[in-house]
C-alpha cells in the first residue's frame, strides 16, 4: 500500500513538472533566438568590415594605380558598417539614415575596394588620379549628414512623436486613385498600349521616341506624363494596403479599390521592365510603409538590402534589352568583377566631375537649379542645364552619356566643399526630424495614418535614386511622390471636425455611430 501510494505521488509529480519543463525549455530556446537577434548589430559590424577586406584583398601595387583611394575607401567601409550596426541596434528604425549609409557602404566603400582588387574601373573612368578626391567627397558628405542627423534629435524631455499634422482620408484616397487611373490610361495610350510594358526597357524607350515625347535634350513632356502616373499609382497602392489591414474601418469596396491599384502598378511599375532603382523604391517603400514597422523588420531590410545590392542587383537587368518572354542569358562572373564594372560607378563619375571642374570651373548652381525647375521645357529656357551625367559624358566624348552622377557630386560641382557640406547637414537634420515624427504606436487607417507614415518610407526607398543621380532625372518622380502623399492626406483638425459633425448627425437621426472612420 505504501509503495503504491509513493508510486502514485511520483507519477503525479512527474505529470505536474513535465509541462513546466517544456515551458522552461521553450523560454530558453526563445531566449537564444532573442539573444541571436540582439547580436545582429555586432555581426553586421564585424562582417561589414572584415568580409570586404578578406574577400577583396588589395596589394600595394594594386593600390598604387589610384593613389590615396585605398585608405579612404577602407575608412568609408568601416565607418559605414559601424554606423549601420548602430542604426540596427537602435529601438526606433532610422529608415532614411539606413538607406544613406547602405548606399555609402556599397558605392563608396566596397565597390572601390573591388575595383582596386580587380584593377577594373568600368568603361567610363577618365581621371583615375582624381579617385581619391572623389572618395573624400563622399566621406565629407557622410560626416556632414551625420552632423545634421545628430543636430536634428529632439531636445531633452521633448516628445518624440508630435500630433499628426495631416492624416489619410477616404475621399482623398479615392480621388487620388481615380486620378492615377486616368493618368495611367493617358500614359499607356501615349506609348501605344499595354503590350509595350511587358517587353523590355529598350522597347519602352523606343515607344517614347515613336510617340514624340522625347526629342534631343527635351524630355519635359515624357517626364511629367510618367511622374503623373507612377507616383500616384504607387501611393494609392500603399494607401489601400494600409486600409485593407484596418478591420475596424474597411469596407467591402475597399478591396475593389485595392485591386484597381494593384492593376495600375503591375502596368506602370512592373519591376521586370522599369528601372531597377525605381523597382527598389517600390519594394522598400511598401516594406517600410506597412503598419507595424519594427526594429526586426528594419534589421532584415538592412541586412538583406546589402546582400541583395552586392549579389543580386547587378544581375537584374536581363530584361533591359531583351524581351521579358525571351531567354536573356545572364553573364556569370565573380561578384567583385560584376560590381567593379557595372552599375556602381558613383566614385568613378565623381572623379570625372572633379576633373571637369579643374578644366571648366564650378557650375555655380546651374545643375541643381535646373533639377528644381525640371518641369520647365528647354524651349522656354534655352540655357537649362543637362543631366550632370550627360554633361560629363559629352565633355569627355564617352560612348554613353546617360551616366550616373551621385548627389555629393551634384552639390559639389555646383557649390564646392562648403555648399555640399551645408546641404548634407540640412539633409541629415531633416531626415532625423521626420524619422522622430514617424508614429510606431500601431495606429493606422483612415484618420490615423499620417503624411509622414506615407512619405518617409517612400523617401527612404527613393534615397537610392537620389544618391545615385542624376538629380535632374530623379526630381520628377520624387516630387510626384511628395505631392501624392500630400494630396491623399488632410489636416487632422479638419478630419476631427468632420467626424464630430457626422457623429452628431448620426445621433440626431437615431443611427448607430461606427467606431473610427472620419
Amino acid at each position: 500500500m505504501t509503495h503504491a501510494r509513493g508510486s502514485s505521488t511520483w507519477s503525479s509529480t512527474r505529470l505536474e513538472t513535465s509541462p513546466g519543463r517544456i515551458v522552461r525549455a521553450y523560454r530558453r530556446i526563445r531566449g537564444l533566438g532573442e539573444a541571436a537577434f540582439d547580436a545582429i548589430p555586432a555581426i553586421v559590424a564585424i562582417l561589414g568590415i572584415a568580409l570586404p577586406i578578406l574577400l577583396l584583398p588589395v596589394t600595394e601595387e594594386q593600390s598604387a594605380i589610384a593613389p590615396g583611394l585605398y585608405p579612404v575607401a577602407l575608412v568609408i567601409t568601416c565607418v559605414s558598417a559601424i554606423r549601420l550596426a548602430m542604426l540596427v541596434a537602435h529601438e526606433r528604425p532610422r529608415i532614411v539614415a539606413g538607406t544613406f549609409w547602405m548606399f555609402l557602404y556599397i558605392s563608396a566603400g566596397v565597390v572601390p575596394l573591388a575595383q582596386l582588387h580587380t584593377q577594373s574601373f568600368g568603361h567610363f573612368l577618365v581621371a583615375i588620379d582624381q579617385m581619391a578626391t572623389a572618395a573624400l567627397i563622399f566621406l565629407a558628405a557622410a560626416i556632414a549628414f551625420e552632423v545634421g542627423h545628430i543636430a536634428g534629435r529632439p531636445r531633452e524631455g521633448a516628445g518624440v512623436v508630435d500630433k499628426p499634422g495631416r492624416v489619410l482620408t477616404r475621399p482623398r484616397l479615392v480621388g487620388l486613385t481615380v486620378f492615377a487611373t486616368m493618368a495611367t490610361a493617358i500614359y499607356v495610350n501615349a506609348l501605344g498600349g499595354p503590350a509595350v510594358f511587358f517587353q523590355s526597357r529598350a522597347a519602352i524607350t523606343q515607344a517614347y521616341l515613336d510617340a514624340g515625347l522625347r526629342s534631343d535634350g527635351n524630355q519635359a513632356a515624357a517626364t511629367l506624363i510618367l511622374a503623373a502616373s507612377v507616383g500616384p499609382a504607387l501611393v494609392s497602392l500603399i494607401g489601400w494596403i494600409v486600409v485593407a489591414r484596418d478591420r475596424s474601418q474597411r469596407q467591402p469596396t475597399d478591396f475593389l479599390w485595392l485591386g484597381l491599384a494593384i492593376v495600375l502598378n503591375v502596368m506602370v511599375n512592373n519591376p521586370l521592365v522599369t528601372a531597377r532603382y525605381w523597382a527598389l523604391t517600390v519594394l522598400v517603400g511598401i516594406a517600410y510603409a506597412l503598419p507595424g514597422l519594427s526594429r526586426r523588420r528594419f534589421t532584415w531590410a538592412v541586412v538583406l538590402g546589402v546582400i541583395g545590392a552586392l549579389v543580386i542587383f547587378p544581375y537584374t537587368d536581363v530584361t533591359r534589352y531583351t524581351s521579358v518572354s525571351g531567354a536573356g542569358e545572364v553573364e556569370v562572373v565573380s561578384v567583385a568583377q560584376k560590381i567593379a564594372t557595372k552599375d556602381y560607378d558613383q566614385v568613378v563619375m565623381t572623379a570625372n566631375g572633379v576633373d571637369y571642374v579643374s578644366d571648366e570651373g564650378f557650375t555655380k548652381g546651374l545643375q541643381t537649379g535646373s533639377a528644381v525647375l525640371f518641369f520647365v521645357p528647354r524651349s522656354m529656357w534655352p540655357g537649362k542645364g543637362e543631366d550632370t551625367g550627360v554633361l560629363l559624358g559629352d565633355h569627355y566624348d564617352l560612348a554613353i552619356s546617360n551616366l550616373s552622377s551621385p548627389l555629393p557630386l551634384e552639390l559639389w560641382i555646383d557649390y564646392g566643399w562648403v555648399g555640399m557640406g551645408l546641404a548634407f547637414v540640412f539633409f541629415g537634420w531633416g531626415a532625423r526630424r521626420m524619422e522622430d515624427r514617424l508614429d510606431l504606436s500601431g495606429a493606422f487607417g483612415f484618420g490615423r495614418t499620417t503624411f509622414v507614415a506615407l512619405f518617409l518610407p517612400l523617401l527612404a526607398g527613393y534615397g537610392f535614386i537620389l544618391m545615385r543621380g542624376p538629380l535632374l532625372q530623379s526630381m520628377s518622380k520624387g516630387i510626384a511622390l511628395l505631392v501624392a502623399c500630400w494630396l491623399v492626406t488632410a489636416p487632422a483638425r479638419r478630419v476631427d471636425d468632420a467626424r464630430a459633425r457626422s457623429i452628431r448627425l448620426a445621433r440626431l437621426r437615431g443611427r448607430r455611430v461606427p467606431e473610427g472612420a472620419p
